[in-house]
Protein backbone atom coordinates (compact mmCIF):
# COMPACT_ATOMS: atom_id res chain seq x y z
CA UNK A 1 0.00 0.00 0.00
CA UNK A 2 1.07 3.31 -0.49
CA UNK A 3 0.72 7.16 1.25
CA UNK A 4 0.43 9.92 -0.32
CA UNK A 5 1.87 12.89 0.85
CA UNK A 6 1.85 16.18 -1.40
CA UNK A 7 2.31 19.96 -1.10
CA UNK A 8 1.80 20.96 2.61
CA UNK A 9 -1.45 22.36 2.23
CA UNK A 10 -4.99 22.56 4.31
CA UNK A 11 -7.25 20.68 2.24
CA UNK A 12 -10.66 21.89 0.97
CA UNK A 13 -12.89 19.40 -1.03
CA UNK A 14 -16.17 20.44 -2.58
CA UNK A 15 -18.91 19.57 -4.82
CA UNK A 16 -21.88 22.03 -6.67
CA UNK A 17 -24.24 20.41 -4.15
CA UNK A 18 -22.35 22.29 -0.93
CA UNK A 19 -19.94 19.35 -0.18
CA UNK A 20 -16.85 20.72 1.09
CA UNK A 21 -14.16 18.52 2.36
CA UNK A 22 -11.72 20.39 4.85
CA UNK A 23 -8.56 19.36 7.38
CA UNK A 24 -7.49 21.68 10.06
CA UNK A 25 -4.35 20.94 9.98
CA UNK A 26 -1.60 21.49 7.45
CA UNK A 27 0.56 18.96 6.70
CA UNK A 28 -2.33 16.02 6.53
CA UNK A 29 -3.45 14.48 3.26
CA UNK A 30 -6.99 13.23 3.71
CA UNK A 31 -8.69 9.80 2.69
CA UNK A 32 -11.35 10.40 0.15
CA UNK A 33 -13.21 7.82 1.78
CA UNK A 34 -13.06 10.03 5.32
CA UNK A 35 -16.80 11.00 5.83
CA UNK A 36 -15.39 13.11 8.94
CA UNK A 37 -13.85 15.10 6.56
CA UNK A 38 -17.34 15.82 4.22
CA UNK A 39 -19.89 18.98 5.27
CA UNK A 40 -22.37 16.59 5.02
CA UNK A 41 -20.74 14.26 6.61
CA UNK A 42 -20.17 11.88 3.90
CA UNK A 43 -17.69 11.45 1.35
CA UNK A 44 -18.90 10.58 -2.05
CA UNK A 45 -17.26 7.01 -2.46
CA UNK A 46 -19.67 5.58 -5.15
CA UNK A 47 -17.90 4.60 -7.89
CA UNK A 48 -18.53 5.90 -10.96
CA UNK A 49 -19.15 9.44 -9.17
CA UNK A 50 -21.52 11.27 -11.07
CA UNK A 51 -21.45 14.54 -8.51
CA UNK A 52 -20.24 18.12 -9.78
CA UNK A 53 -16.29 18.07 -7.65
CA UNK A 54 -14.02 20.37 -6.89
CA UNK A 55 -10.56 19.69 -4.88
CA UNK A 56 -9.27 22.59 -3.11
CA UNK A 57 -6.30 21.33 -1.16
CA UNK A 58 -5.03 17.44 -1.36
CA UNK A 59 -6.90 14.09 -1.19
CA UNK A 60 -5.68 10.66 -2.15
CA UNK A 61 -8.02 8.01 -3.29
CA UNK A 62 -7.48 4.44 -2.52
CA UNK A 63 -8.25 2.25 -5.49
CA UNK A 64 -10.05 2.63 -8.90
CA UNK A 65 -12.46 5.58 -9.57
CA UNK A 66 -14.46 6.40 -12.47
CA UNK A 67 -16.35 9.96 -13.20
CA UNK A 68 -19.34 10.28 -15.50
CA UNK A 69 -21.97 12.07 -15.77
CA UNK A 70 -25.63 11.49 -15.42
CA UNK A 71 -28.26 11.64 -17.88
CA UNK A 72 -29.86 14.99 -17.45
CA UNK A 73 -26.51 16.33 -15.39
CA UNK A 74 -22.81 17.04 -15.74
CA UNK A 75 -19.82 16.06 -14.01
CA UNK A 76 -16.64 18.21 -14.04
CA UNK A 77 -13.81 16.99 -11.42
CA UNK A 78 -11.82 19.90 -11.24
CA UNK A 79 -8.29 20.60 -9.36
CA UNK A 80 -7.34 24.03 -8.38
CA UNK A 81 -4.29 25.77 -8.90
CA UNK A 82 -1.64 24.45 -6.19
CA UNK A 83 -3.61 21.90 -5.05
CA UNK A 84 -3.45 17.58 -5.85
CA UNK A 85 -5.58 14.22 -6.20
CA UNK A 86 -3.99 11.38 -5.80
CA UNK A 87 -5.53 7.76 -7.39
CA UNK A 88 -3.81 5.22 -6.00
CA UNK A 89 -5.19 3.02 -9.17
CA UNK A 90 -6.87 3.55 -12.49
CA UNK A 91 -8.78 6.57 -13.21
CA UNK A 92 -11.43 6.33 -16.05
CA UNK A 93 -13.15 9.82 -17.29
CA UNK A 94 -16.46 8.74 -19.00
CA UNK A 95 -19.85 9.56 -20.41
CA UNK A 96 -19.14 13.14 -21.10
CA UNK A 97 -17.61 13.78 -18.09
CA UNK A 98 -14.78 17.00 -17.88
CA UNK A 99 -11.40 16.88 -16.03
CA UNK A 100 -9.91 19.86 -15.80
CA UNK A 101 -6.44 20.38 -14.00
CA UNK A 102 -5.62 24.21 -13.34
CA UNK A 103 -2.36 25.56 -14.04
CA UNK A 104 -0.19 24.70 -10.38
CA UNK A 105 -2.40 21.66 -9.94
CA UNK A 106 -1.18 18.16 -9.73
CA UNK A 107 -3.22 15.05 -10.33
CA UNK A 108 -1.11 11.70 -9.79
CA UNK A 109 -2.51 8.37 -11.11
CA UNK A 110 -1.01 5.67 -9.99
CA UNK A 111 -2.63 3.29 -12.51
CA UNK A 112 -3.90 3.86 -16.37
CA UNK A 113 -5.60 6.91 -17.29
CA UNK A 114 -8.64 5.63 -19.23
CA UNK A 115 -10.51 8.63 -21.08
CA UNK A 116 -12.93 6.33 -22.98
CA UNK A 117 -16.10 7.15 -21.60
CA UNK A 118 -19.27 7.85 -24.30
CA UNK A 119 -22.55 9.51 -24.16
CA UNK A 120 -24.04 8.89 -27.93
CA UNK A 121 -21.25 10.47 -29.72
CA UNK A 122 -19.26 12.10 -27.13
CA UNK A 123 -16.28 10.87 -25.23
CA UNK A 124 -14.48 12.33 -21.78
CA UNK A 125 -12.78 15.66 -21.77
CA UNK A 126 -9.29 16.48 -20.42
CA UNK A 127 -8.16 19.76 -19.81
CA UNK A 128 -4.64 19.84 -18.74
CA UNK A 129 -2.90 23.30 -17.43
CA UNK A 130 -0.89 21.97 -14.75
CA UNK A 131 0.40 18.54 -13.98
CA UNK A 132 -0.08 15.10 -14.87
CA UNK A 133 1.76 12.25 -13.99
CA UNK A 134 0.14 8.94 -15.11
CA UNK A 135 2.70 5.75 -13.71
CA UNK A 136 0.54 3.18 -16.23
CA UNK A 137 -0.93 3.94 -19.77
CA UNK A 138 -3.13 6.93 -21.06
CA UNK A 139 -5.75 5.16 -22.66
CA UNK A 140 -7.92 7.36 -24.99
CA UNK A 141 -11.19 6.47 -27.15
CA UNK A 142 -12.80 8.06 -29.76
CA UNK A 143 -15.02 11.38 -29.36
CA UNK A 144 -12.42 11.64 -26.14
CA UNK A 145 -10.16 14.95 -26.26
CA UNK A 146 -6.99 15.53 -24.25
CA UNK A 147 -6.17 19.66 -24.39
CA UNK A 148 -2.96 21.13 -22.88
CA UNK A 149 -2.38 24.49 -21.93
CA UNK A 150 1.11 26.35 -22.69
CA UNK A 151 2.42 25.72 -19.10
CA UNK A 152 1.33 21.61 -18.57
CA UNK A 153 3.62 19.43 -17.95
CA UNK A 154 2.15 15.47 -18.93
CA UNK A 155 4.17 12.49 -18.09
CA UNK A 156 3.30 9.25 -18.67
CA UNK A 157 5.27 5.95 -17.62
CA UNK A 158 3.95 3.41 -20.18
CA UNK A 159 1.99 4.06 -23.40
CA UNK A 160 -0.30 7.18 -24.81
CA UNK A 161 -3.00 7.21 -27.17
CA UNK A 162 -3.13 10.82 -27.20
CA UNK A 163 -2.39 12.85 -30.35
CA UNK A 164 -0.93 15.72 -27.60
CA UNK A 165 2.74 14.61 -26.95
CA UNK A 166 4.18 13.50 -23.32
CA UNK A 167 6.62 14.93 -21.28
CA UNK A 168 8.16 11.29 -20.69
CA UNK A 169 8.09 9.56 -17.70
CA UNK A 170 7.35 11.00 -14.12
CA UNK A 171 10.45 12.61 -13.04
CA UNK A 172 11.85 12.28 -9.42
CA UNK A 173 11.03 15.73 -8.40
CA UNK A 174 6.90 14.50 -8.73
CA UNK A 175 8.00 11.07 -8.06
CA UNK A 176 9.32 11.83 -4.61
CA UNK A 177 6.16 13.46 -2.81
CA UNK A 178 4.88 9.85 -2.25
CA UNK A 179 6.41 7.59 0.63
CA UNK A 180 5.55 3.90 1.73
CA UNK A 181 2.66 3.99 3.85
CA UNK A 182 3.32 2.89 7.65
CA UNK A 183 1.69 -0.43 7.56
CA UNK A 184 0.85 -3.44 5.14
CA UNK A 185 -2.39 -4.61 5.21
CA UNK A 186 -2.43 -8.26 4.39
CA UNK A 187 -5.78 -9.17 4.95
CA UNK A 188 -8.81 -8.08 6.55
CA UNK A 189 -11.78 -10.99 7.61
CA UNK A 190 -14.66 -11.48 9.60
CA UNK A 191 -17.14 -14.19 11.31
CA UNK A 192 -19.30 -15.12 14.34
CA UNK A 193 -19.48 -17.20 17.29
CA UNK A 194 -22.80 -17.48 18.21
CA UNK A 195 -23.73 -13.85 18.96
CA UNK A 196 -19.86 -12.24 19.02
CA UNK A 197 -18.34 -10.65 15.93
CA UNK A 198 -14.74 -11.79 15.45
CA UNK A 199 -12.28 -9.34 13.25
CA UNK A 200 -8.99 -10.91 12.60
CA UNK A 201 -6.25 -9.05 10.37
CA UNK A 202 -2.73 -9.03 9.34
CA UNK A 203 -0.16 -6.57 8.74
CA UNK A 204 3.06 -7.82 6.53
CA UNK A 205 5.28 -4.63 7.51
CA UNK A 206 5.10 -1.85 9.87
CA UNK A 207 7.08 1.34 10.33
CA UNK A 208 6.34 4.19 12.84
CA UNK A 209 3.01 2.86 13.28
CA UNK A 210 0.73 4.12 15.96
CA UNK A 211 -2.82 2.15 16.32
CA UNK A 212 -6.13 0.88 14.57
CA UNK A 213 -9.34 2.71 15.00
CA UNK A 214 -11.96 -0.34 14.87
CA UNK A 215 -15.26 1.39 13.23
CA UNK A 216 -18.78 -0.41 12.77
CA UNK A 217 -21.87 0.70 11.01
CA UNK A 218 -25.05 -0.66 10.95
CA UNK A 219 -27.39 -0.72 7.25
CA UNK A 220 -27.42 3.29 7.78
CA UNK A 221 -23.70 3.08 6.53
CA UNK A 222 -22.72 5.63 9.40
CA UNK A 223 -19.76 4.68 11.25
CA UNK A 224 -18.50 4.53 14.70
CA UNK A 225 -15.31 4.08 16.35
CA UNK A 226 -15.59 1.12 18.71
CA UNK A 227 -12.21 0.32 19.69
CA UNK A 228 -8.63 1.63 19.30
CA UNK A 229 -5.85 -1.28 18.78
CA UNK A 230 -2.44 -0.15 19.66
CA UNK A 231 0.22 -1.54 16.40
CA UNK A 232 3.64 -2.93 17.11
CA UNK A 233 5.39 -0.02 15.49
CA UNK A 234 8.09 -1.34 13.34
CA UNK A 235 7.95 -4.88 12.10
CA UNK A 236 9.11 -6.66 8.85
CA UNK A 237 7.30 -10.03 9.79
CA UNK A 238 3.32 -10.96 9.74
CA UNK A 239 1.39 -9.75 12.67
CA UNK A 240 -1.53 -10.92 13.22
CA UNK A 241 -4.83 -8.94 15.10
CA UNK A 242 -7.95 -9.95 16.43
CA UNK A 243 -10.84 -8.33 18.12
CA UNK A 244 -14.29 -9.61 19.08
CA UNK A 245 -17.33 -7.54 19.27
CA UNK A 246 -19.83 -8.74 22.39
CA UNK A 247 -21.93 -5.87 22.15
CA UNK A 248 -22.54 -5.93 18.22
CA UNK A 249 -26.22 -4.89 17.27
CA UNK A 250 -28.52 -7.56 15.75
CA UNK A 251 -29.12 -7.04 12.10
CA UNK A 252 -26.74 -6.06 8.95
CA UNK A 253 -22.66 -5.10 10.19
CA UNK A 254 -20.32 -3.36 8.89
CA UNK A 255 -16.74 -3.04 9.96
CA UNK A 256 -13.89 -1.35 8.73
CA UNK A 257 -10.14 -0.67 10.21
CA UNK A 258 -8.73 2.78 10.25
CA UNK A 259 -4.73 2.06 10.13
CA UNK A 260 -3.20 5.92 12.04
CA UNK A 261 0.51 6.20 12.06
CA UNK A 262 1.93 7.85 14.31
CA UNK A 263 2.03 11.28 12.18
CA UNK A 264 -1.79 10.94 12.37
CA UNK A 265 -1.89 10.28 8.41
CA UNK A 266 -4.72 7.89 8.09
CA UNK A 267 -5.81 4.91 5.58
CA UNK A 268 -8.95 2.68 5.69
CA UNK A 269 -9.09 -1.07 5.05
CA UNK A 270 -11.86 -1.99 2.87
CA UNK A 271 -15.21 -2.78 4.12
CA UNK A 272 -16.57 -5.76 5.46
CA UNK A 273 -19.80 -7.26 6.51
CA UNK A 274 -21.75 -9.83 8.29
CA UNK A 275 -25.36 -10.27 9.88
CA UNK A 276 -25.76 -10.93 13.56
CA UNK A 277 -29.34 -13.00 13.00
CA UNK A 278 -31.95 -14.55 15.78
CA UNK A 279 -31.25 -17.39 14.02
CA UNK A 280 -35.03 -18.71 14.16
CA UNK A 281 -35.17 -18.59 18.41
CA UNK A 282 -37.73 -15.81 18.12
CA UNK A 283 -40.76 -16.47 20.22
CA UNK A 284 -44.78 -15.50 20.00
CA UNK A 285 -46.99 -16.14 23.39
CA UNK A 286 -49.85 -17.51 23.75
CA UNK A 287 -49.41 -19.47 20.60
CA UNK A 288 -52.06 -20.84 20.31
CA UNK A 289 -54.07 -17.16 21.33
CA UNK A 290 -57.79 -16.48 20.97
CA UNK A 291 -59.30 -12.75 20.21
CA UNK A 292 -59.48 -11.84 23.95
CA UNK A 293 -55.71 -12.13 24.91
CA UNK A 294 -52.72 -10.19 23.86
CA UNK A 295 -50.18 -11.50 22.25
CA UNK A 296 -46.34 -10.59 23.06
CA UNK A 297 -42.95 -10.99 21.34
CA UNK A 298 -40.28 -13.01 23.06
CA UNK A 299 -36.55 -12.27 21.77
CA UNK A 300 -33.58 -15.08 21.96
CA UNK A 301 -31.51 -12.64 23.80
CA UNK A 302 -31.71 -10.22 26.71
CA UNK A 303 -28.99 -8.00 24.76
CA UNK A 304 -31.60 -6.39 22.29
CA UNK A 305 -33.40 -3.89 23.67
CA UNK A 306 -34.40 -1.92 20.46
CA UNK A 307 -37.63 -1.60 18.64
CA UNK A 308 -38.49 -4.20 15.98
CA UNK A 309 -38.88 -1.60 12.69
CA UNK A 310 -41.44 -2.86 10.86
CA UNK A 311 -44.01 -5.98 11.78
CA UNK A 312 -46.23 -6.97 9.47
CA UNK A 313 -48.90 -9.53 10.01
CA UNK A 314 -50.30 -11.81 6.80
CA UNK A 315 -52.87 -14.16 6.47
CA UNK A 316 -52.38 -17.97 4.77
CA UNK A 317 -52.90 -16.47 1.44
CA UNK A 318 -50.67 -13.63 1.84
CA UNK A 319 -52.65 -10.49 2.38
CA UNK A 320 -51.91 -8.04 4.85
CA UNK A 321 -53.88 -7.70 7.60
CA UNK A 322 -52.01 -5.84 10.11
CA UNK A 323 -48.81 -3.50 10.59
CA UNK A 324 -47.36 -2.04 13.07
CA UNK A 325 -43.99 0.46 13.20
CA UNK A 326 -41.39 0.72 15.76
CA UNK A 327 -42.55 -2.05 18.32
CA UNK A 328 -41.32 -2.27 21.32
CA UNK A 329 -41.02 -6.21 22.08
CA UNK A 330 -40.97 -5.06 25.88
CA UNK A 331 -43.93 -3.27 25.89
CA UNK A 332 -45.92 -3.21 22.98
CA UNK A 333 -48.62 -6.14 22.28
CA UNK A 334 -50.35 -7.20 19.67
CA UNK A 335 -54.20 -7.59 19.02
CA UNK A 336 -56.35 -10.00 17.06
CA UNK A 337 -59.90 -8.29 17.93
CA UNK A 338 -61.80 -8.50 14.81
CA UNK A 339 -59.86 -11.05 12.79
CA UNK A 340 -61.03 -14.01 11.85
CA UNK A 341 -59.97 -17.87 12.99
CA UNK A 342 -56.67 -18.83 11.26
CA UNK A 343 -53.06 -19.12 10.68
CA UNK A 344 -51.13 -16.11 10.62
CA UNK A 345 -47.68 -14.95 9.46
CA UNK A 346 -45.92 -12.57 11.74
CA UNK A 347 -42.78 -11.06 9.54
CA UNK A 348 -40.67 -8.93 11.67
CA UNK A 349 -37.83 -6.41 10.01
CA UNK A 350 -34.76 -5.27 11.45
CA UNK A 351 -31.77 -3.94 10.48
CA UNK A 352 -31.86 -6.08 7.63
CA UNK A 353 -33.16 -9.35 9.61
CA UNK A 354 -36.66 -11.05 8.55
CA UNK A 355 -37.91 -13.23 10.46
CA UNK A 356 -41.05 -14.95 9.80
CA UNK A 357 -43.28 -16.58 12.98
CA UNK A 358 -46.21 -18.45 12.86
CA UNK A 359 -49.24 -17.86 15.17
CA UNK A 360 -52.90 -19.60 15.71
CA UNK A 361 -55.54 -17.65 16.56
CA UNK A 362 -59.07 -19.14 17.19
Amino acid sequence: MKKVITILLIITFSYSKGVSQNTSLAEQYTDWLNDAGWSEGTSPGANPVDQELVVDGSVTRWGDLSIRRTLFGSMTLTINTGDSLVIDGDLTVGTEAELIVEEGAYLYVNGDLNNNGTFIFFGGDISNDGVIAVAGDYNEAGGASLERGENSKFYVNGNSDSDEPTDGEIPPEVEMVYTILPIELKSFSISKRGETIELDWITAKEENFSHFEIERATSDMNFDMIAIIEGTGNSLSDILYNYRDFDAPFGTLYYRLNAVDIDGSNKYSEIVSTHKTFEGTVKIYPNPANHQESVRIQLPTNNFNQQITSLNIYDTAGQLVKTYHDFDPVSDELNFQNIQNGIFIIKLEYNGIVENIRLAVR
